[in-house]
């Protein structure tokens, strides 16, 4: 049962980022921006390296989350500041 579970997470993990993945080459073949794309990502992986270290209390799990969350705020300010000036 906790396998089943395991691999239904993963799955969904999967198809959320394999989704990205193809919002990202539509916009980039697109010519279109992709910093919105890219900060739902961090952001993703900054709640991913959080669970992470809830199990295993590393340092390097909550440096890597601080890190990530960063990044997708740094974008989406940017993003923000882009669009203010147009």
């Amino acid at each position: 049962m906790k396998e089943e579970k395991e691999l239904v997470i993963h799955l969904g993990i999967l198809t959320f980022l394999a989704a990205l993945l193809g919002v990202s080459i539509y916009r980039i073949k697109k010519g279109l921006d992709t910093k919105q794309v890219f900060s739902v990502f961090w952001a993703y992986s900054g709640i991913d390296y959080i669970v992470k270290y809830r199990k295993s209390k590393k340092k390097y799990d909550i440096v890597m989350a601080i890190l990530n969350f960063a990044n997708a705020i740094l974008l989406t300010l940017l993003q923000y500041k882009e669009n203010k000036q147009k």
